[in-house]
């Protein structure tokens, strides 16, 4: 296997959760394995992205390994109630027979279930094989792992779920729900960028529980999915329902330098009659000041209309 990149005593800067564990070696005092499929932080100095990447293949050595165990957990079966009970019983394996049982395990494949293996002062493998569910726990003074290259962003940075409460206007009063986003990426396009920031959202979805039903919105436009999916959101209340928040707020403006989600700048003390008159306020430290998220919400809220100028795409959407 080809090694670009190296980490050394950091294991916390990886994700394992799905990756594929095979053998290399198992020996008395040292652990080698090759992992397809795990993922590197955005912390770590050899990760150029702003994301987690996913590792095309890496070679993790344990040197110094002690204190091995092989834990065989039982299995799980629905009972005459449907219910999950387990079924046998869980064997631990200790010293040379655990390292016995990790070859047997490392040999056929295994696959974790843990996202990270660090234990206090132990490693832990969690996985799965075609009998059932088991853990590799060990000591080791080093671990080194090498890596070849990156395949693109990790598997979750593909979609982001955000919760966000927002306040609703209803006949009777106003009331609070909180709402469930999902943000979707084109993974080519994210692998491309530096950063998730520099990528347009594919799709976003949002949705809210009110009054016992479900309701969503759906957006996909190029530089506006999140505009968007709020107007579908919007368009899907109830008649005399509405949403309260800054973005649907006259003094709620995006920026005319960016498309960024969740991002508006409140002009609640100052007149904008295009957006060129944006400009001088979002930058510098009027920029922070003025920074807003789409679903805060204070005392000046008031109702967009035509006869104020604000500079989104929101209003549009809500129209169509």
């Amino acid at each position: 296997m080809e090694e670009n990149y190296k980490s050394v005593d950091q294991p916390e800067l990886f994700e394992f959760h799905d990756a594929i564990f095979t053998l290399d070696r198992a020996e008395r005092e040292e652990i080698a394995v090759y992992v397809d499929a795990m993922n590197i932080s955005k912390d770590a100095e050899q990760n150029p992205k702003g994301y987690d990447l996913s590792i095309n293949k890496a070679h993790i050595v344990f040197h110094a390994v002690s204190d091995c165990t092989f834990e065989r957990k039982p299995g799980w079966e629905r009972d005459a109630q449907g219910n999950w009970v387990p079924v046998g019983q869980e064997v631990i394996y200790r010293d040379a027979d655990a390292m016995d049982r990790i070859r047997e395990a490392l040999r056929k494949m295994l696959v974790a279930v843990n996202n990270t293996i660090v234990d206090g002062d132990f490693f832990s493998i969690m996985g799965t094989d075609a009998d059932s569910l088991f853990e590799i726990r060990f000591k080791a003074r080093r671990i080194e792992v090498t890596w070849d290259k990156y395949t693109g962003p990790a598997w979750y940075e593909e979609v982001k779920f955000i919760r966000r409460n927002v306040v609703l206007i209803t006949p009777t009063g106003e009331t609070t729900r909180e709402a469930h986003i999902r943000i979707y990426y084109d993974p080519d396009e994210l692998f491309r960028a530096d950063d998730a920031e520099d990528v347009d959202p594919k799709e976003i979805r949002i949705w809210i529980q009110y009054e016992g039903k479900e309701y969503g919105g759906h957006g996909t436009d190029v530089t506006s999915a999140d505009q968007e999916a709020f107007a579908d959101l919007q368009k899907q209340l109830p008649d005399g329902v509405a949403l309260k928040c800054c973005l649907s707020c006259a003094h709620g403006n995006r920026s005319p330098f960016s498309n960024a989600y969740d991002l508006l700048y409140c002009m609640k003390d100052t007149v904008i009659s295009d957006k060129r008159d944006l400009c001088p306020y979002v930058t510098g430290d009027e920029e922070e000041k003025r920074r807003r998220r789409y679903t805060d919400v204070c005392d000046d809220w008031a109702e967009q209309n035509d006869t104020v100028f604000v500079y989104s795409d929101y209003p549009c959407f809500f129209k169509k």
